[in-house]
Order: structure tokens, then sequence, then C-alpha cells
């Protein structure tokens, strides 16, 4: 049954033998606040561009059992069970007709036994879920960056809003790698001044929590320019490097994941 689901790993059918079913209506996206602004004695309000801020969505419904419990107890002790399943805080949600993305989300309001629409009765629940559905895997993009060249990684973006796009650098030659400078569309991050050493990794983060690291340590002090990094669509991210002496080489990862409403 397509509206099945899986939270935090677990399938509501195949490993609490439970059926979801809808509530009367379900969103499809999100509201949206876009930025707006009254002028005194004109009619109406004016957009300030087309910037909008995306509210969190409630999927409601009802998990039914398909077997008949044997007992009034052994049919609270599936229930409780149940409930400690899906009130663990924020998790991967994922619905059986969308297999290839998922939702953030969590159950933040109680859960209730009904025996209202089905023989056997069932819980009521609800999913607060973040706006956007993340594909549930990365599009990536990888290659090797020498000294005094440019690597040009092509990454095969499918999203349908903007997304953050990340790097992973790790060195693989003998010099120290003491700068980095990438560029995707008219944005850039420049770091000069490191030393990362022969196997260790610097780690460029787009995604919350936004930020770069070698190993346990900050890289943002070393840090002239630090835009975000999104990209839209399939894209080009230009890598550049600087090296101590010594033989240079990096491996180079660029990863994004497409997000939607």
């Amino acid at each position: 049954m397509e509206c099945n689901f899986a939270f935090d790993g677990k399938h509501c059918l195949r490993d609490f033998d439970c059926v979801y079913i809808y509530a009367k209506s379900r969103p499809v996206s999100p509201e949206s606040v876009f930025s707006a602004f009254e002028i005194g004695g004109g009619d109406g309000d004016v957009l300030f561009g087309d910037r909008r801020v995306h509210q969190v969505m409630t999927h409601k419904g009802s998990l039914y059992l398909m077997h008949t419990p044997p007992t009034e107890a052994e049919a609270l002790r599936i229930y409780r069970e149940i409930a400690a399943w899906l009130k663990v805080g924020r998790r991967r949600l994922i619905w059986d007709y969308e297999p290839d993305r998922y939702l953030l989300a969590e159950v933040e309001d109680g859960i209730t036994f009904s025996q209202s629409s089905w023989p056997d009765g069932g819980i009521s629940i609800g999913f607060r879920c973040q706006p956007f559905a993340y594909n549930l895997w990365p599009d990536i993009a990888s290659g090797t960056l020498t000294a005094g060249a440019d690597t040009v990684l092509a990454l095969p973006l499918r999203t349908g809003e903007p997304a953050p796009v990340s790097l992973t650098l790790k060195n693989t030659g003998e010099a120290d790698l003491t700068g980095v400078t990438v560029t995707v569309g008219s944005r850039q991050v420049v770091l000069a001044g490191m030393a990362v050493a022969a196997g260790e990794t610097l780690e460029i983060n787009m995604e919350a929590p936004i930020g770069a690291m070698v190993g346990d340590d900050s890289a943002l002090p070393y840090a002239t320019r630090f835009d975000h990094l999104v990209a839209e669509r399939a894209c080009s991210v230009t890598v550049a490097g600087t090296f101590d002496t010594g033989t240079a080489q990096a491996a180079v990862t660029a990863r994004a994941t497409g997000r939607w409403i």
C-alpha cells in the first residue's frame, strides 16, 4: 500500500504490521510567507522580491493493526511499542509512494487511540515535517586537485530548490595543502594559510551546521571569503589549490542533496 511509511529506519507494515490511512487531506506543499510591506496611503502591499520563507507542514493520519490482538493488554503493549518508535525526535520519514526522497519529521503531539473507523481501533498520529523533501542519495562529482591547475567538477544536481554544495578534499600527496578556492557560480569559499598534511581531510560543509573542518579543528580562521555555496541545477564546481613543496595532490569530491517543495 503506497500510503505506508518508514520512520527512523523502521517500516509501519513490515516491522509493526500496521497500515497508515491519511486524514481527509494531506499537504502537498508548505505554506509560504513573502516579505511584504505596506506603504502609507497606498493600496495593498508591496513584495520585496520573490524571496519567501517556507513553513512547517503537518501530515495527519491513523495507524491500524492488520491483525486482531488477543487481549486489550496485548493491544496496549503493541501501541506503546509503536508510540516509543515514533516519539524519538526528528528523524527521516519516507513515504512508500516516494521511496527516493525523505522528509525530516517528528511526532510532537500525543498519540490517541480510537475505535470509530476501524473494527479493532487504531491510533491517530501527526508528523510535524520540515518544508523540504530531500533526495535520499546526494549527487556527487569527484576529481583530482594538483598545484597550478583548476579542477572543474561537473555536478549532476537534481533539485527543485537551491541546494547547498559541500566539498571534501583529502590530501593524497606529500606536500601540505595550504590554500583552497572553491567557486560555484558567483559564490566563493577562499581558505589560505592552512597546513592540511598528507592523509588529512578538509571538509567544507554548506549544510547546517555550516563550517569547515580539518579533523577536529575548525578551518574557518583561515577563511578570507566564505559564501554560502548553493546551486539551482546541474553546475560546475571549480576548485583551485596551493601546496607546500613536494608531491602535490588531493582527492576532491563535491556533493549536494537535492531538495523539493
